[in-house]
């Protein structure tokens, strides 16, 4: 899940709306959210080596950027037969098989055309935010261990992903 304003509250705020619900696998939600709470914090950079014992240490806190992130998922879950849904995936994605359809959700509810949210998004990919850490984020077996997984599973994570097609 992708976003930072809750989808429900958006839907309840704008009832007639369409909506565009931008979700994300959820591994990579955990490890960006991660990588966000240690740059904010300023004791280590963002680009510093993360730990599968981190990533754990994480999912079990209660810390609000993790319970955020399965919040968010859940209410994706709630709300996808009543949203267009591009994934974040597709949407940064080098392949023009891929951004296309990200392109094609982005028309379905605005008033754009192709060409012009086709250039907003080249625009908007790898500008620096206050949430993007300067690097795509990347499950490597050597960080999204059997452990980590296992963790994820017990935290319903496995059955979010699921559930959003993940």
């Amino acid at each position: 899940m992708l976003g930072h304003v809750g989808a429900t509250a958006m839907k309840n705020v704008h009832p007639k709306k369409q909506m565009l619900l931008a979700i994300r696998d959820l591994r990579h939600v955990i490890v960006s959210n991660l990588r966000f709470v240690r740059k904010r914090s300023g004791h280590e950079s963002a680009q510093s080596a993360l730990k599968p014992e981190d990533l754990i240490a994480f999912m079990e806190s209660a810390h609000p950027a993790n319970t955020f992130a399965f919040t968010m998922a859940q209410e994706a879950v709630d709300l996808l037969n009543d949203a267009q849904v591009v994934r974040f995936e597709e949407l940064v994605s080098d392949d023009p098989e891929q951004r296309s359809r990200s392109v094609q959700s982005f028309v379905a509810v605005t008033e754009c055309s192709t060409e012009e949210v086709s250039q907003a998004i080249e625009r908007a990919i790898g500008q620096e935010t206050m949430t993007y850490s300067g690097q795509q984020t990347e499950l490597l077996p050597s960080l999204w261990t059997k452990e980590v997984e296992d963790c994820f599973v017990c935290k319903d994570g496995y059955v979010l992903n699921k559930r959003l097609g993940y």
